[in-house]
């Protein structure tokens, strides 16, 4: 658990006077905003009105991502000291516990869309899971799915793969 003080003096050093600087491509931002206007559509088909949790946003829109989010800490600090920012929130956490802790916090102190999906953020594919995958459609839920189509498979071991001789000296 990362104290709240360090958690904001590194939040601080990240985002002071650089929200110009960090999304240069207007394309990323045009993709966020997208997947921020599907998640706003498919919460108004599911609960026949708009979400509470999330303002009104326009582009551009920055995000962050935590790769170990464990209980949401970052994400949230982030969330609480630029609430009034267009920012979009990311989380990869692997442990379940962990997960769902982070499901609870971000919907009680988070002031802005997120997705958390239960992963091992160091075996995601990254030609497959970037910020326009559908990897992203399947975060926020209490029992995680299983994301293994997103996954590095390494090759099945046989002799044009992996070979023993190049380890043994004769």
């Amino acid at each position: 658990m990362t104290p709240r003080f360090i958690v904001e003096l590194m939040t601080r050093m990240v985002y002071t006077g650089r929200w110009e600087e960090l999304v240069k491509d207007g394309q990323m931002e045009w993709i966020i905003y997208e997947q921020y206007l599907q998640h706003l559509v498919w919460y108004w088909s599911i609960f026949h009105s708009r979400p509470r949790h999330i303002r009104a946003m326009e582009p551009p829109l920055h995000t962050q991502l935590d790769p170990c989010t464990g209980t949401g800490r970052f994400l949230i600090v982030a969330s609480q000291m630029m609430p009034k920012a267009n920012l979009v929130l990311f989380g990869i956490e692997i442990n379940p516990a962990l997960y769902r802790s982070c499901l609870v916090n971000m919907a009680l102190f988070s002031h802005h869309p997120y997705s958390i999906i239960c992963a091992d953020s160091l075996m995601l594919d990254g030609n497959k899971t970037g910020p326009s995958s559908k990897l992203w459609d399947y975060g926020n839920q209490w029992d995680p799915p299983d994301l293994s189509e997103f996954y590095v498979k390494p090759p099945a071991i046989d002799s044009k793969h992996f070979s023993l001789k190049a380890f043994v000296k004769e």
